[in-house]
């Protein structure tokens, strides 16, 4: 590219527009190492625009606005990566055609939730309560931010907060979580244990969900699955091999009680639903970035044969 001309002979102005054309509805772009961290054309830009498309077809706005920081080692969560927006797709296809919308009972925490968008799209959603949590202190005054961005009128059942992982750190917050998420967490396997730790402590035994009329009586009664979750979603990056890095992270989860639920979310094979939300070319990225994985937890008392 040179004197304002771009290799395929358009303007540099052009190719600009162009690329935050494609930033600003959710695409997946190609993310490069940089030192201490990986970064994007859209990891440059001030903010992102993400649809949310099941939220608009309830009848609402249907995008999500989130301000976002130049990363770098040590704040890496201050830029929205491919992994939260592939998590973000998939809490959004996880509310069916038929407006069966798994997320009105779910108490969701977010384990380094970064510019917060995956909790603002729980939330958005119709999640019953949303705790956005991250141990940086500068990342969740960024998440802090987004979340009364986008949740001005709503926020009374989200907020963020401060957590360091490990058990005692999360006690706090023990069995709180029907729902935990998170992305792209384990690419440093010194970490693999704390976060493991971490989610069996704050995930709920069981989910008693109540509809109306029991909020009204004070009683609770279980719904066909009472069955509580954490979804983990890893996304491939060159030099990390994300097929061993999902296996070494569950091997822990294994050692703190948690259990791999084959049968998905509710019987959702999820990793299929996420596959149908990406076009050609985010395949593309994707396979040469190293595939993706995404796994479901729950506790292993309510493992169900």
């Amino acid at each position: 590219m040179t004197n304002g001309i771009d290799n395929n002979g358009g303007s540099t102005s052009d190719t600009t527009s162009n690329i935050e054309s494609i930033c600003q509805n959710g695409a997946l772009m190609s993310e490069s190492a940089v030192p201490g961290a990986y970064s994007s054309v859209c990891m440059g830009l001030p903010e992102r625009v993400i649809p949310l498309p099941k939220y608009r077809e309830r009848g609402q706005p249907g995008t999500i606005i989130v301000q976002q920081q130049a990363g770098g080692s040590g704040n890496t969560g201050m830029t929205v990566w491919n992994s939260g927006l592939l998590l973000t797709r998939l809490l959004d296809a996880m509310v069916d055609e038929n407006d069966n919308n798994f997320w009105m009972n779910q108490d969701v925490i977010e384990l380094g939730c970064g510019t917060s968008l995956c909790s603002i799209a729980a939330q958005q959603l119709g999640a019953r309560s949303v705790i956005a949590t991250d141990g940086n202190p500068g990342v969740l005054q960024l998440a802090e931010s987004n979340v009364r961005r986008n949740c001005y009128y709503t926020k009374l059942n989200i907020r963020t907060e401060p957590l360091q992982w490990g058990f005692l750190n999360s006690m706090d917050y023990s069995e709180c979580a029907s729902f935990v998420i998170g992305a792209d967490l384990t690419y440093n396997a010194g970490s693999w244990r704390v976060l493991a730790e971490t989610i069996a402590t704050i995930l709920k035994t069981k989910n008693d969900k109540m509809d109306d009329n029991n909020a009204l009586t004070g009683t609770i009664t279980s719904t066909a699955s009472n069955q509580c979750y954490a979804l983990y979603l890893s996304i491939g990056h060159e030099g990390f091999n994300v097929n061993a890095e999902m296996d070494g992270f569950l091997s822990v989860c294994k050692s703190f009680g948690l259990v791999i639920l084959p049968n998905g979310v509710e019987g959702i094979d999820v990793e299929s639903l996420l596959l149908t939300s990406l076009s050609e070319p985010e395949k593309k990225i994707l396979a040469q970035s190293g595939g993706f994985r995404v796994a479901v937890l729950g506790r292993k008392e309510l493992q169900r044969l």
